[in-house]
């Protein structure tokens, strides 16, 4: 399974690999599934992940194209496709932002990008993060951990969504 995440009522659980799909914990029924394209035979969700509140589902497909889906109904509501060679997100929390670390492609530079689910804009970038591997946010959203190989982590200060200049330090 490449990613999992609780609802806010610890009732159903979102997993993802190959599918995005959220299950009933207590019978193991599927509630409902997440799809981003009309081809579902040529797709593959290696990450999706619910918000704190349950609301938003944002999902990974074939590692460019960030898909972002009403959990309730799995309607689609927005697609992400300006990422690349995407393997985590995570939820800003408290807000509609996610946070993704793309692996760079080629060149194997990786960044941490913080993007509005709901439009796609980009809030912030943490370049130059060639072996990033986990990110977490504080609990009040003003701190991200950026989790490196070899055991360091670095923990970055993100101003406030009303701010005007959207950046980390």
């Amino acid at each position: 399974m490449g990613s999992l995440s609780w609802s806010p009522d610890n009732q159903a659980l979102l997993g993802a690999d190959g599918a995005a799909a959220l299950w009933d914990v207590r019978t193991g029924e599927i509630l409902r599934t997440y799809n981003c394209s009309q081809d579902e035979t040529d797709t593959f969700i290696s990450v999706a992940m619910l918000n704190l509140e349950g609301s938003l589902v944002a999902g990974v497909e074939n590692d460019s194209l960030i898909c972002i889906w009403d959990a309730n109904s799995g309607r689609l509501i927005n697609t992400i496709s300006n990422a690349r060679d995407v393997y985590k997100v995570v939820w800003r929390p408290g807000s509609e932002l996610i946070t993704i670390i793309e692996s760079g492609g080629a060149e194997g530079i990786r960044r941490v990008r913080v993007l509005d689910a709901l439009t796609g804009d980009e809030y912030a970038t943490i370049e130059g993060q060639s072996n990033a591997e986990s990110i977490a946010w504080s609990p009040d959203g003003t701190k991200l951990a950026i989790g490196h190989a070899g055991g360091t982590i670095g923990i970055w200060s993100v101003q406030a969504e009303n701010d005007d200049d959207h950046t980390a330090d």
